[in-house]
């Protein structure tokens, strides 16, 4: 398991649970207190935002961290898929380096994010949050080792496609 037993909830922006809920905040936000495990990334919708590598270093260096993201692909939102593909490789990069599972938004953009999977080949699991696709999608993501996060709207066929194997939940 790559996430604590303790965790039920990967991936929230809106903190109810703190002992059970990973936290996502982009680099610069402040974080709650009582946060217990928190994900950093930028969020592909601003993927054109700048980040320091010393605002970076900071980040990597909090105890919370449990995973890099919220980071990936949205053709339908942000900018450009070329500005929001390079972001996501930095992202990939601190995923390795930190040895962290990579938490991942994407949105008709599975196809590249498989490609970019095998050419980079990362050590680190990559989770695909709010995963909605359906059966047939998720068993082909599931095949390339990427791993599932259902939110409260999901198919059911693609839940049952994930069976007993490693698959988490999510509020957001």
């Amino acid at each position: 398991m790559i996430f604590s037993e303790q965790i039920t909830d990967i991936h929230t922006h809106r903190l109810t649970d703190p002992e059970h809920q990973i936290l996502s905040v982009e680099p610069g936000e402040e974080i709650p207190a009582n946060a217990r495990y928190i994900s950093v990334g930028r969020h592909p919708w601003h993927a054109d935002r700048e980040t320091s590598d010393e605002g970076w270093a900071q980040i990597l260096a909090d105890p919370r961290l449990v995973a890099i993201g919220e980071t990936g692909l949205d053709k339908l939102r942000g900018p450009d898929l070329v500005t929001q593909e390079r972001e996501l490789r930095k992202h990939v990069a601190l995923s390795e380096k930190a040895g962290l599972p990579l938490i991942i938004h994407c949105v008709k953009a599975f196809d590249r994010l498989i490609a970019l999977k095998q050419e980079l080949k990362p050590r680190q699991r990559w989770v695909i949050h709010g995963f909605r696709g359906g059966e047939v999608q998720a068993r082909q993501l599931m095949a390339h080792g990427l791993l599932l996060s259902f939110g409260t709207r999901y198919n059911d066929k693609a839940l049952e496609a994930a069976g007993s194997g490693e698959y988490f939940r999510e509020t957001d």
